[in-house]
């Protein structure tokens, strides 16, 4: 018996008993399994581990509250748990960082953070594991801190500033490196615009892309940018840095 599961934008994702079966409507990236079998292999709890490649694909169950895609709620932005975030985006960096896998790149990056794609504990609604890594491949660590600055925070027009500042000092405080908000919130702006130019150029060949073209999110996605770049110098001031 299996039952069915919130899967992405190019998935039909079901739960087989400890399993979930994910069937891709587009192959994965080439780093996507191999990540999971070095994580797996360094003992690493933040992400399932690969049963068999398939397809379909089969991965470990991994138990928890996953936020609905959608506005972020409340619990998912708390300062613990967006420092718990920052922690487990380090660890995945430092676990695959000079390893053979990246080559010459700095780390290996999920490259969808989202509350969407993070597993939280019932218990505490800190965040312990990140699922779908359907886009993973070798990267900057700013390019992960970025893209979950932009997803976790929501920055863009309707975002309060003040707001967004403090929480991206808890995500940083949490990943605790020296990287400076200013590095990371141009790299959201990058994947705002990147996002929104990806979605028009694959609309003509992907359905899944057409129909995001069709609602708009390309504009969305650059509103989101402009307003991203306006507030550089309030959401970097010197009091978000670690």
């Amino acid at each position: 018996m299996s039952d069915p599961l919130g899967g992405g934008t190019r998935t039909e994702v079901r739960r087989v008993g400890d399993h979930v079966v994910r069937a891709h409507h587009r192959p994965p990236s080439p780093y996507a399994h191999p990540t999971l079998e070095l994580l797996g292999a360094r003992g690493w709890g933040g992400a399932p581990r690969l049963v068999a490649a398939g397809p379909p694909e089969e991965l470990t169950f991994l138990a928890g509250a996953v936020p609905p895609r959608g506005p972020v709620p409340a619990w998912a932005r708390t300062s613990d748990a967006l420092r718990a975030l920052g922690r487990l985006v380090r660890e995945l960096h430092d676990l695959t960082a000079g390893t053979e896998l990246v080559g010459d790149a700095e780390t290996m990056c999920h490259n969808d953070l989202s509350p969407a794609n993070t597993v939280y504990r019932p218990t505490t609604l800190l965040p312990y594991a990140f699922v779908d890594w359907d886009l993973a491949a070798p990267g900057t660590r700013v390019a992960d801190l970025g893209h979950a600055a932009w997803q976790w925070l929501d920055l863009g027009p309707r975002a309060d500033v003040t707001a967004a500042r403090r929480g991206l000092r808890s995500l940083l405080d949490g990943y605790g490196s020296d990287l400076g908000a200013r590095e990371v919130v141009a790299a959201a702006a990058r994947w705002q615009r990147e996002t929104a130019s990806g979605i028009e150029d694959g609309a003509a060949t992907d359905p899944t892309l057409a129909a995001l073209n069709a609602a708009g999110v390309p504009a969305d996605c650059r509103a989101a940018a402009g307003w991203t770049d306006a507030h550089l110098a309030e959401l970097s001031a010197p009091d978000v840095l670690r």
